[in-house]
């Protein structure tokens, strides 16, 4: 079964007494950010050489982001983005860095302050999160994207660590391309 098709059964799973076609519909819409978040993530990760357990880490969190948008209950995204990582065999990374994976998630959102061993993928995903919103809104994906990378930026430079270049190159050009 395919890591989508899983994603998809996940979410199916978490009907919660919804018309069924509206649920359907919520579902196809995660399912389709969802694809082009981790396709935007990896564009990034291929311009930045990451391999290994960073680029699982990533890739790990773009599939997993939105987990939990369809659930109702508050408190339930950590416990929503394990059961999925359990149902995709994604059940544990070396050394347990499953937490790290809901580190990356939670900084996709909000303020923007994860761990610095984690900072670049937080980076990439959030701003793959925000790109992405240039499919249905541009104008307000554009404010929302300026906002996030400068979070980013000052982030990056108050912690003394150097984002890099092709991370500032590969936002640009994905930029132009959108606008």
């Amino acid at each position: 079964m395919e890591l989508h098709e899983i994603l998809e059964l996940h979410l199916l799973s978490d009907y919660s007494g919804k018309d069924m076609e509206s649920h359907l519909e919520e579902v196809n819409k995660i399912i389709g950010h969802t694809h082009r978040v981790l396709k935007i993530c990896e564009a990034f990760a291929v311009n930045l050489k990451l391999e290994g357990t960073e680029l699982e880490l990533l890739k790990a969190a773009a599939i997993l982001h939105d987990i939990a948008k369809l659930d109702e209950k508050n408190g339930e995204h950590n416990r929503l983005v394990e059961e999925a990582m359990m149902d995709m065999g994604i059940v544990q990374f070396a050394d347990g860095k499953e937490d790290k994976v809901y580190e990356i998630i939670e900084a996709h959102k909000g303020g923007f302050n994860p761990s610095s061993d984690i900072a670049l993928e937080a980076a990439i995903l959030r701003m793959a999160d925000k790109l992405d919103k240039f499919v249905k809104r541009p104008t307000k994906a554009e404010k929302s994207c300026k906002d996030s990378y400068c979070k980013i930026l000052n982030y990056f430079a108050t912690k003394g660590i150097a984002l890099p270049q092709k991370f500032i190159d590969t936002y640009e050009v994905i930029m132009d391309k959108l606008k």
